[in-house]
């Protein structure tokens, strides 16, 4: 008898908690949809992922028809032509809800991102969306310019109607497919970052040994600067890598809307082949480089030549700067006014190109000094003069 009545009160309760699953699945989920974790890639691409999130007590068990539009600032199209994907392996629906490239478009009339609805896939067949961290990701989507993106930021929001095609959130419930949309629960989480720099031109202008580095920016937002770097000549690739140094810097213009341009001047360089590329560098730390599109070669001197040192007079040091056309054995030497050697700068063989050699008069008295550069078939002497 108390066997009986077991099985009665175990069955009673199993009835119950089936009336209460039913009725807990029979009811209408309810869910938070976010447009979140914007970053800006490159300066003709930026991401951002939709998630949804369950935030009720009733499974939600999503349908596939539906939809998400999507408003942008269309100042960010900059003349150019704008398209939108969903990178591969980022929607975590199952197989047969996957949202597909085919179903996302651009409405460059309204200005909206259009993800459209699937053909439903059946009830029993959809993703039971998670209720836990941010929920499942619908997916990361990119969106790409055919030309650099201004500094505007993008300034995404939900576009929820009121009528036509609008976003709308479906789901199974008790079999059926049921509209559940609630507009104040499509939320937008996003730092809409522009992009800290654009640089629209970057050019060279060879001036017998100097190169005269120039560029303007259209805009900047967070900029500390640049430093420019290049290659030196005769650099072998170090396992296909070029080597790089950092020859100086500019200081940049922090936050503007207005063009800037800039210059650098890489002065007395030997003879040979050379690379540049600028570091531009966010107050941040945050950087990324721009190359200069073509090589700057430094070619040979046509003739001999030797500079008056520099400066002149000497206190107690100064440069004499030199060009030789061809290889050649090169000397010079300092002497005073009665014709004394006192110094040898230099004494040894050279190849064609520019060259620089120092004068050091710590050791001597003020006064007035010659020195004599001497080369195959050339030879001049100058004179300079010593103040302390």
């Amino acid at each position: 008898m108390k066997s009986h009545i077991l099985k009665i009160f175990l069955l009673l309760i199993i009835f119950i908690a089936l009336l209460f699953a039913e009725s807990l699945f029979s009811q209408t989920p309810s869910y938070i949809l976010t447009l979140t974790n914007d970053q800006q890639i490159d300066n003709m691409n930026f991401e951002f992922d939709i998630y949804l999130i369950r935030t009720g007590a009733n499974s939600f068990e999503y349908a596939n028809n539906s939809q998400y539009y999507i408003n942008f600032n269309p100042a960010v199209i900059n003349g150019g032509t704008l398209s939108f994907t969903i990178n591969p392996g980022t929607c975590q629906l199952n197989a047969v809800q996957q949202i597909l490239q085919s179903k996302l478009s651009v409405d460059i009339v309204n200005n909206r991102l259009r993800i459209a609805a699937h053909s439903p896939s059946g009830a029993g067949t959809g993703t039971i969306i998670s209720n836990s961290g941010f929920g499942t990701r619908l997916g990361r989507f990119r969106v790409t310019n055919t030309v650099s993106f201004p500094v505007a930021q993008a300034n995404l929001s939900w576009y929820n109607g009121p009528a036509g095609f609008f976003t709308k959130m479906f789901a199974y419930v008790s079999a059926a497919n049921v509209e559940i949309t609630v507009a104040a629960n499509h939320v937008v989480s996003l730092t809409n970052p522009p992009l800290p720099v654009e640089i629209s031109e970057f050019g060279a202008v060879l001036k017998k040994n100097s190169v005269s580095l120039s560029w303007r920016t259209i805009s900047e937002i967070n900029n500390s600067g640049f430093d420019i770097e290049r290659t030196t000549p005769l650099d072998p690739p170090e396992g296909g890598t070029l080597k790089w140094v950092k020859i100086g810097s500019v200081r940049g213009s922090g936050t503007t809307i207005e063009p800037r341009n800039y210059s650098y001047e890489d002065l007395k360089l030997n003879s040979g082949t050379y690379m540049y590329r600028l570091k531009q560098i966010d107050y941040n730390g945050g950087f990324k480089y721009f190359n200069l599109q073509s090589d700057v070669t430094v070619g040979k001197p046509g003739e001999f030549k030797v500079s008056q040192n520099y400066p002149n007079p000497s206190n107690p040091k100064s440069r004499i700067d030199y060009e030789i056309p061809f290889a050649s054995r090169v000397s010079i030497k300092v002497y005073d006014l009665l014709g004394k050697e006192l110094s040898t700068l230099v004494d040894e063989q050279k190849e064609a190109g520019y060259y620089s050699a120092e004068f050091d008069g710590s050791n001597l008295s003020s006064g007035v000094y010659f020195y004599r550069i001497a080369a195959e078939k050339f030879s001049v002497t100058k004179k300079m003069l010593l103040i302390k």
